[in-house]
């Protein structure tokens, strides 16, 4: 079996969102735990972390996660909340850092190496122990110390054509797909994934719970449209009957605590998810 951890759930914002005084991030201040979200990153096994938000190094000192374990770093997409390069830059004066891949696209490694030669004023070309860059294409597969990871394109802002999702297979033969900040997919990435049946799914849950936005599918998705876009999956054996179905990147917008979300789908497939969830597939 492999597992996945849920390092952070929220969005951009995260919950509570800065300076906000409504009332779900009024609430998440006072009640603490599930409530509080972490923007959107998840560690699988111990070894496989996707995204690389601003909220990394704090998820793993919450959730005891020995980050030198960490050989393989995917980003999604270069947004802010999904890639904040800074805390990579440390472990380059640190002589006994772990060797680490690091794979985006081309935006991911500009803003990797603007990051430091802002930090250290050089290029770093001849830093110590640099991650070892590669290149993020949808529709290609990175093989990544026994991991398989396919990028899949997602439909994510019109200025963001190259954010992706991932198909992992862990060196066990279990499948994960990871559906952070996408709405409805293209055909070509349905195509893609057709017949793999993946033994778990992370799904996004940005547009929340409310009639009205709960079918929302155009950059982001809602919680029917989430279900429904699962349901499509399974239809077309990407996703099998049984898969483990978790949620993520919850925005405040919506105003839906946690204890909402756990009401809302205890009746049905998917798993309200919440940092630091660990799950087994």
């Amino acid at each position: 079996m492999s597992t996945f951890t849920l390092l952070g759930t929220g969005s951009c914002e995260g919950i509570p969102a800065p300076f906000c005084t409504c009332k779900l991030c009024s609430h998440a201040r006072v009640a603490g735990a599930k409530e509080r979200r972490r923007r959107f990153s998840l560690l699988v096994d111990e070894a496989l972390q996707i995204d690389f938000g601003p909220d990394t190094a704090d998820s793993w000192r919450t959730f005891n996660i020995d980050e030198t374990k960490i050989r393989h770093i995917c980003i999604t997409h270069s947004h802010a909340d999904h890639f904040q390069p800074l805390d990579l830059m440390w472990r380059n004066a640190l002589t006994g850092a772990p060797a680490l891949d690091l794979a985006g696209n081309a935006e991911v490694l500009k803003m990797y190496d603007a990051t430091f030669q802002k930090e250290f004023g050089h290029k770093p070309e001849k830093a110590i122990n640099k991650p070892v860059f590669h290149d993020v294409v949808p529709g290609k597969t990175l093989i990544l110390g026994g991991y398989k990871i396919l990028a899949v394109r997602a439909s994510h802002m019109k200025f963001e054509n190259d954010a992706v999702n991932y198909l992992v297979t862990t060196p066990q033969g279990r499948k994960l797909l990871i559906l952070a900040d996408t709405g409805w997919w293209c055909q070509e990435s349905f195509d893609l994934v057709k017949g793999e049946m993946a033994d778990a799914v992370v799904v996004e849950l940005s547009c929340g719970t409310h009639p009205g936005e709960d079918i929302k599918k155009e950059h982001h998705l809602g919680a029917r449209a989430a279900m429904e876009f699962i349901n499509e999956l399974k239809a077309q054996n990407s996703v099998k009957p049984d898969a483990i179905c978790v949620t993520t990147h919850v925005s405040h917008v919506p105003q839906t605590t946690q204890k909402e979300l756990e009401e809302y789908f205890k009746d049905t497939f998917i798993t309200a998810g919440y940092d630091g969830l660990k799950v087994e597939f």
